[in-house]
């Protein structure tokens, strides 16, 4: 599958700039080409790090927002929401490269099923204490032979244009409570609500790397940096408080509206060694 397609994509920037250029290049590489590519850059405010761009690299972009001030993690699904132009939107975490056929990966799932696809999925656990225990991962850090649904995605996303309207309402109360943090958990969680929207991870198999939302020895390496966000001792904190807020709020995760499935899939996580927090 080859050609151009009709998605918008968002690269962020933040701490870790040396990534830029190489996530820019795998965007362009895909084998379904974006339609336009932005750059959102949020606000450093300690004054520790400085960030400039060369002219030639600026020019790459459809457009780049620079941001006065920091708006969190919530900030570049708004900047997506309100810059994009076409029906699909990937956005990327700055420490995140796709192989490239990531884009043909998400876009055949999508004809099958309309759905938020991501690199890396969670599932909650009924008592889940997220993120110390009771959950599992799934995606490019735990390969995936066939599509698997979550409750949640993480690290890149590729969804319908619409489904961006939820992070960017003026009144949403989560993202003022939860400025850096929980957007993740919000995309799937208010989709779901409104609409019954799933969130999946399409098939990351052993082998057919090029299909990955994410490669795995920079995610590895560069996720585990000092700057990375869901690092901070603050951050996880008030992880564990954002999913506790959006269950409160109606949220029904798969463990509760679809048990025997849940369980099917922990069983499974469990027989290839899945290494993440599952309760017995």
């Amino acid at each position: 599958m080859e050609g151009k397609g009709d998605i918008s994509v968002v690269l962020t920037l933040y701490k870790r700039p040396e990534m830029l250029l190489r996530q820019l290049e795998a965007v362009e590489n895909q084998t379904i080409k974006p339609k336009e590519i932005f750059l959102f850059q949020d606000h450093i405010s300690n004054g520790i790090y400085t960030i400039e761009l060369e002219e030639e690299i600026k020019k790459r972009f459809t457009a780049i927002r620079i941001c006065n001030e920091n708006v969190g993690v919530w900030g570049r699904f708004v900047y997506a929401n309100e810059v994009a132009t076409c029906p699909y939107v990937a956005v990327f975490d700055d420490d995140t490269i796709p192989g490239k056929r990531w884009f043909e990966n998400c876009m055949s799932h999508m004809e099958k099923k309309e759905a938020i696809y991501a690199t890396i999925g969670v599932g909650l656990q009924q008592n889940a204490d997220y993120p110390n225990k009771g959950f599992f991962r799934v995606g490019w850090g735990e390969p995936c032979d066939e599509a698997v649904e979550v409750d949640f995605g993480c690290h890149a996303w590729f969804v319908k244009k619409e489904y961006l309207e939820p992070m960017a309402e003026e009144d949403c109360a989560f993202r003022k409570k939860y400025t850096h943090v929980g957007e993740d958990a919000y995309l799937s969680f208010s989709n779901w609500k409104r609409n019954g929207v799933s969130t999946i991870v399409p098939p990351h198999v052993i082998g057919q790397e090029e299909f990955w939302g994410s490669d795995v020895k920079t995610g590895l390496i560069v996720g585990q940096s000092s700057v990375a966000v869901s690092l901070n001792p603050n951050n996880l904190r008030s992880m564990t408080e954002m999913i506790r807020d959006y269950k409160a709020d109606g949220w029904e995760t798969l463990a509760f509206r679809k048990k025997e499935y849940f369980d099917e899939l922990v069983e499974k996580m469990r027989n290839v060694g899945n290494n993440s927090q599952i309760l017995t």
